[in-house]
């Protein structure tokens, strides 16, 4: 995911909406279509990440 890079490399405070805008295809107009802010794209950042390592744990109990 490239909001996951972002806020790697710089952090909470150093994403924006037009970083992210820059590193995918996406314009922030459409952004601001679907999150009124970073901090509901961090938000849903972390159910995805939640979704991931709940699947591996899964799979891991498979073994």
């Amino acid at each position: 995911m490239a909001c996951d890079q972002l806020y790697s490399l710089h952090g909470y405070e150093g994403v924006n909406l037009k970083a992210i805008s820059k590193l995918t295809t996406f314009t922030r107009t459409l952004i601001y279509k679907y999150y009124n802010s970073k901090e509901e794209i961090m938000l849903d950042l972390l159910v995805y990440c939640k979704i991931k390592v709940q699947r591996f744990a899964r799979n891991l109990c498979r073994i």
